[in-house]
């Protein structure tokens, strides 16, 4: 499913995402999500805007697969590499500093290895664009792995 959800999403602002995510948690809902600080700071949302206890990241470091993910406040406190690109700025400067943090072994495992390794599940096949809507159902799996529903 290349491309999937491009054309629901390619209609959607980012004042109208803002507004629909805060709208959602302050009526109680979670977001759910791999390595959010990259969506929410794509959005222009501060780290902590949303309420902490309703913002569950999936991601864990390399190397530590079956540990406890870092659930609340990472959209809070990105990894360094993140917050320090963030300090040059947006436009080409912001663009080159993220590519500059990203030079490097990512410290973060990725969602396709934590659904192979997790989930026995392969995504993300033929080196196309990734499904958001596929993320998504990932992420939330790898979240209730770690935090079952009642």
């Amino acid at each position: 499913m290349l491309s999937c959800d491009r054309p629901l999403i390619s209609r959607a602002t980012h004042a109208d995402t803002r507004a629909l995510l805060t709208s959602y948690v302050e009526a109680g809902a979670s977001i759910v999500g791999h390595t959010l600080h990259h969506d929410l700071d794509a959005l222009g949302m501060p780290p902590g805007g949303l309420a902490e206890d309703r913002v569950f990241d999936v991601a864990f470091p390399v190397g530590e697969a079956g540990s406890e993910a870092s659930d609340v406040g990472d959209a809070a406190s990105p990894p360094p590499a993140v917050a320090a690109s963030r300090q040059k700025g947006g436009g080409k400067a912001g663009r080159q500093a993220r590519k500059e943090a990203r030079a490097g072994p990512s410290p973060i495992a990725s969602l396709k290895k934590m659904a192979k390794e997790q989930l026995d599940l392969e995504i993300h096949q033929g080196g196309g664009r990734h499904c958001a809507i596929q993320d998504a159902e990932v992420a939330m799996r790898l979240h209730l792995l770690k935090h079952p529903l009642a």
